[in-house]
């Protein structure tokens, strides 16, 4: 069932949905067409993923019932009708966000009409009992909580890609619940079966608890809001649900992969971004994406230090979260290898740029051709693909090589962009000062690693 994002002659996004012949058997339509009322993109991308994660819930229980096809039609159409009234409504939700988050979010939470095969929750639109108090002042419905969450995470500049995911993970207990669900009629019980529900989906662990972490997020919000006293989400284990340790580069790894010809004969036609990227990485600690972005103008000297300054002022820039928007000290061991002279070459070839990434895909990542390339430098030198280090495995090797030198979770969490651990440090406490992130990075000692790297330095 492909989906498509399209924009009409007056500018205006919609989304196309295309039915398999198998459907139209059935009685469905070729397609249908959902207006998204707005003319913004990063709406219509959100509004987009709701819309198609609606029709499709109805289209799977629709193929899962053909016995049930004489009737497909009077059970598609007002469903679809119900979902273009809530779209209709989105203006209106925005001027409530706008009284509760300090702007429109433009996002309107889609009201299952279904729940799922097995479910053991109350099916969106049925009689709840607990719905009586969803009225209430103190007492705002699912939808409006999954609204105000999404809003707040917008507010807070993280990118496209994980309002995406967040919207789409809380949104499978608007689906099973129902949007117009009273917040503080959610208990343990209705958050255990939406677990075991989507466990019996086939999800694995990993994913479990990301669904997990984003509903309870959300969650966190409604108890300060003091709609709830606890968030049940802290009262649901998933099965074996201790993180699976990150992977990391070993130092065997490091040095076969700084060993190949890129390395030690840079001034041959290497591209120069495959020569700095894994460098950066390695003494950085930041995320692949936050490097691809950078612009020339985000080399910088603070308080007498060398700094990549990781940001979301220029075009296309976006960060994870706000905690990523940092200063981070360059390493000597770059600066001996001639960083600086690259950073001039690329500054008087007057791109703008650092490196030549563009944000690529739905949701412009700067990262991914880069990360392809990589890859198959891997394959090339017989890493065995789904049993190797990545790109993204040098920020847990500098994080686990900090640790492993006591360096204090705080300057680390400051360091790679994350959030503090605990309510001292997280509240109270003020940024690691940069010369001590300086000391900090200065403790990444890959000498033997990088033995046979060979300076770029230019001229």
């Amino acid at each position: 069932m492909p989906t498509y994002l399209l924009k009409n002659r007056h500018g205006n996004y919609y989304t196309r949905i295309t039915f398999p012949h198998a459907l139209r058997a059935l009685g469905c339509p070729a397609e249908v067409r959902v207006s998204l009322r707005t003319k913004e993109y990063a709406i219509a991308g959100m509004r987009n993923l709701l819309a198609a994660h609606r029709v499709k819930l109805l289209l799977a229980k629709l193929a899962s019932k053909p016995s049930d096809s004489g009737c497909v039609r009077a059970w598609l159409l007002p469903e679809l009708t119900a979902l273009r009234q809530q779209l209709a409504r989105a203006e209106l939700n925005a001027q409530w966000l706008g009284t509760v988050a300090g702007q429109g979010s433009g996002i309107t939470p889609i009201k299952a009409g279904i729940a799922p095969e097995n479910s053991a929750l109350p099916q969106a639109g049925t009689h709840n009992p607990t719905s009586t108090i969803q009225n209430s002042p103190d007492s705002p419905c699912l939808g409006a909580l999954q609204a105000e969450f999404i809003a707040r995470k917008q507010q807070d500049g993280i990118s496209l890609r994980s309002i995406n995911q967040l919207q789409q993970r809380t949104q499978a207990m608007v689906d099973m619940l129902g949007a117009d669900f009273a917040v503080n009629a959610v208990r343990f019980r209705q958050v255990d079966a939406l677990m075991l529900h989507l466990a019996g989906l086939g999800l694995k662990e990993k994913t479990l608890r990301e669904y997990k972490a984003a509903c309870s997020q959300m969650f966190a919000l409604a108890v300060k809001h003091e709609y709830l006293d606890r968030n049940p989400f802290e009262q649901v284990t998933v099965k074996n649900s201790k993180a699976a340790p990150r992977s990391r580069w070993s130092r065997n790894q490091l040095k076969a992969l700084f060993a190949t010809e890129l390395f030690i004969n840079p001034h041959r036609k290497h591209h120069p971004d495959d020569y700095w990227l894994p460098l950066l990485l390695l003494h950085t600690g930041a995320r692949p994406s936050e490097l691809c972005q950078l612009r020339t103008k985000d080399v910088v000297i603070v308080d007498g230090i060398a700094c990549l300054s990781i940001a979301d002022e220029g075009e296309g820039q976006s960060v994870k979260t706000a905690n990523a928007i940092r200063h981070i000290p360059i390493h000597s061991k770059l600066l001996d290898l001639g960083f600086m002279e690259f950073v001039r070459q690329r500054r008087r070839q007057g791109g703008g740029q650092l490196f030549d990434c563009k944000p690529t895909g739905k949701f412009g990542e700067w990262s991914k051709n880069f990360e392809r390339r990589f890859d198959r430098k891997l394959t090339q030198l017989g890493f065995t693909a789904g049993n190797r280090p990545t790109a993204y495995s040098f920020r847990h090797t500098v994080i686990d090589e900090l640790k492993q030198q006591n360096v204090p979770e705080y300057v680390t969490a400051d360091l790679a962009g994350q959030s503090r651990k605990g309510i001292t440090y997280g509240h109270y406490g003020k940024a690691t000062p940069l010369v001590h992130l300086k000391e900090t990075i200065e403790l990444l000692d890959f000498a033997n690693e990088l033995a046979s790297v060979v300076s770029k330095k230019i001229g």
